[in-house]
C-alpha cells in the first residue's frame, strides 16, 4: 500500500465514515497511517516480518474498536497506543520464551551432570558416548561459535555483554545461539547413531 496524504478535515470525515462501518474509509485511513505505525513499531522490534504482523494486528484491532474511538486523542496517537501495547506483549512473550529456553538447557545440563555424578543406574557407557559426542561436536564448531557456547553456557556470561563485545544486537546473538544449539543437537544425534550402527 502506498501512503495516502490526507488533510485534517479529510481524516475527520473518513473517521466518521469508518465509525459508521465504511471499509473503504478505513482502508484510506490505513494507507495514511501505515508508515507511521510501522516506523513506530520498528523502534522496538528489529524483525521486519514481526513489525509487519504487528502493524496488521494494530489495524485489525483499530477496525474492531473504531466505533468506540471517542477522539480523546488524535487517531494517530490512538493507533500508536494500540501498536505500543501489541509490541509490549510481543517483547514480554519473547523474553519469557528466551528465559524458558535457557532454563531448560541449563536444567537439562545440570540434571545430566547430577545423574552422571550419582551413577543413577543408567548405562555409564551411554553417558560416556553422549559426552564424547558433545565434545566432538563442540570441537567441530567454528572457533567463534565454540567460544560463544563456552562463554554463555559454561561461564554464565550475560547475553547483553556478549552482544556488546561482538558489536551485535542482543536479538542477533540470541538467534546465533539458537542456530548453534540446533547444529549441536543434530550433530550429537548423528554421532550417536553412527556409534550405535
Amino acid at each position: 500500500m502506498v501512503r495516502e496524504e490526507l488533510g485534517v478535515e479529510d481524516t475527520e470525515e473518513l473517521l466518521e465514515q469508518a465509525r459508521r462501518g465504511s471499509p473503504d474509509a478505513f482502508s484510506r485511513l490505513v494507507r495514511h497511517y501505515q508508515s507511521r505505525v510501522r516506523g513506530y513499531l520498528a523502534r522496538f522490534i528489529r524483525d521486519q516480518d514481526v513489525v509487519e504482523d504487528l502493524a496488521q494486528d494494530t489495524f485489525v484491532r483499530a477496525y474492531r474498536g473504531i466505533a468506540e474511538f471517542r477522539g480523546d486523542s488524535t487517531l494517530g496517537v490512538w493507533l500508536l497506543g494500540i501498536a505500543r501495547n501489541l509490541a509490549l506483549m510481543r517483547l514480554r512473550d519473547e523474553s519469557r520464551r528466551r528465559a524458558h529456553e535457557t532454563e531448560i538447557l541449563r536444567t537439562s545440563l545440570a540434571r545430566w551432570l547430577q545423574e552422571r555424578a550419582e551413577g543413577d543406574g543408567a548405562d555409564p557407557a551411554e553417558h560416556e558416548r553422549t559426552l564424547a559426542a558433545l565434545e566432538s561436536c563442540l570441537e567441530a564448531l567454528p572457533e567463534h561459535s565454540a567460544s560463544l557456547v563456552q562463554d554463555y553456557y559454561f561461564k554464565g556470561r550475560a547475553a547483553a555483554d556478549l552482544a556488546r563485545k561482538a558489536g551485535k544486537k542482543e536479538s542477533a546473538l540470541w538467534m546465533t545461539l539458537l542456530r548453534i544449539r540446533e547444529i549441536l543437537r543434530r550433530c550429537i544425534r548423528t554421532r550417536l547413531s553412527e556409534a550405535n550402527a
